[in-house]
This record gives C-alpha cells, sequence and structure tokens, in this order.
C-alpha cells in the first residue's frame, strides 16, 4: 500500500497559483490496479488520450480514460520519472521486457 497517498483534503496550486481544496471521496480514493495502458495523441495537437487497463486472461477490462493538454501530459511525464528515480535509488533498477507493439 503507498503510504503517501493522500486519503484527506489536500491543497493543490493550480498554473495560474491559485490554492485548490480538493476532496477524496471513498470513489476517487479507491486504488485500482492498472497492469497496462494505451496512450494516444489527438491529430490536432489538443490532447492525449491514456486508456487504463487491468489485464487478467482471458479477460480484462479498462479501468479509466483521461484526456491530458500537452503541458500536463508533459507534467505528468516528469512527476513520474522523478517518482522512478527515487523509487530506483531506494530499491534498485526496475528491469522490464521489451516493449510490446501494443506500447509504442
Amino acid at each position: 500500500m503507498v503510504k503517501d497517498a493522500p486519503e484527506k483534503p489536500a491543497e493543490v496550486q493550480t498554473d495560474a497559483g491559485l490554492q485548490v481544496n480538493v476532496q477524496f471521496t471513498p470513489e476517487s480514493s479507491k486504488l485500482l490496479y492498472v497492469n497496462h495502458a494505451i496512450i494516444l495523441h489527438a491529430e490536432n495537437g489538443e490532447e492525449f488520450v491514456f486508456d487504463f487497463y487491468s489485464l487478467m486472461p482471458p479477460s480484462g477490462a479498462v479501468l479509466g480514460r483521461f484526456a491530458f493538454s500537452p503541458k500536463h501530459a508533459k507534467r505528468l511525464l516528469r512527476a513520474l520519472n522523478g517518482q522512478i528515480e527515487r523509487f530506483e535509488t531506494k530499491f534498485g533498477e526496475i528491469k522490464i521486457e521489451e516493449a510490446t507493439p501494443s506500447e509504442g
């Protein structure tokens, strides 16, 4: 279980510098296991679409679809890279297999 995940109201600062009080509901606090994702960008360049799946052959389920502006997608990438660097510093390198065609 992730210890640092907020389960109570949190203060978040927007790009414009505004403080926003974020509330976690029982539904939004539910931890979902994702083991596959497909990420696409719109042909018009306005957004990236993230589809998250839980695949347990022979079946699977789409857990959520999220659209990000290009700027927010890049911020997500930076945040994820930072978390992975901290994780690997503490626990060692994460080894992965070669990418599958759907990841490219």
